[in-house]
């Protein structure tokens, strides 16, 4: 079990679990069936357990490793690749650890990147469609305008032709049920482009928020990483003065 596993490779990975690297396109296509197959549960950080190596031996030891829901999806990975796990030790269930942890890390990722990419386009698409509806709501405003002046001349003549006065007096409440239902749709028009923005508002501050709990989570999860380095670089010291725990450890 080496200090460096965090940052470790597949293919050392696969090495570690004696797999080899012939097999690792095989590893390649079962990590992500299994993380597709598992992807809601996995994608939930707080389903996770720390890597413990006291806590290893204490569930192997005690035959409890599948009642760790954690370390059962880590078990089953192993079945995936071909991996004894009915027998298995310390290092090859740390090895599977790892691997079940960098796959779904690079999944998790890559998720956080796309909603980031995500908020960005909204926000420019937002920024380049209000100009447009602004300009809808100007163009509608000016025809209602125009309408109603048109509205104002025709009662003017009315006034000088009053002896057309029933057929005028129709034309002129035509125009002004014009008027009345350009700027009702006007009104309408006015409606759904705020609540278009609104909603769009809404929707970049939900993605901008995502973005942000999948960057507190991943800084998190690079603590917890750099801790347990640092723990297995002590662990590792302290095991190599032990001639009987490193022979342990490379079988």
């Amino acid at each position: 079990m080496t200090d460096q596993m965090g940052n470790a490779t597949y293919a050392y990975l696969a090495g570690e679990l004696g797999l080899g690297s012939a097999k690792l396109e095989k590893l390649s296509v079962e990590l992500e069936a299994h993380f597709q197959a598992n992807e809601v549960w996995l994608s939930n950080r707080g389903n996770h357990t720390k890597w413990s190596k006291a806590l290893a031996e204490r569930l192997i030891a005690s035959k409890t490793l599948t009642d760790d829901k954690w370390f059962k999806k880590v078990l089953e990975l192993g079945d995936r690749l071909g991996v004894d796990t009915v027998e298995i030790g310390v290092p090859a269930l740390h090895s599977l650890h790892v691997l079940l942890k960098k796959k779904v890390d690079e999944k998790l990722g890559a998720r956080a990147k796309r909603a980031k990419a995500a908020s960005k386009k909204l926000a420019a698409d937002q920024k380049m469609a209000a100009p447009d509806i602004r300009t809808e709501g100007a163009t509608l405003e000016a025809a209602a305008g125009q309408t109603r002046s048109d509205a104002a001349d025709q009662e003017r003549q009315l006034i000088q032709h009053r002896t057309d006065g029933a057929l005028r007096e129709e034309e002129a409440a035509n125009l002004r049920y014009d008027a009345a239902k350009a700027e009702e749709e006007m009104a309408v028009v006015n409606l759904e482009m705020a609540k278009k923005v609104a909603a769009l508002k809404i929707e970049a501050a939900e993605i901008v928020a995502a973005a942000a709990k999948d960057d507190a989570e991943a800084a998190a999860l690079k603590l917890a990483r750099e801790k347990l380095l640092s723990d297995q670089e002590v662990a590792g010291g302290s095991a190599s003065a032990s001639p009987t725990l490193c022979v342990c450890l490379g079988t």
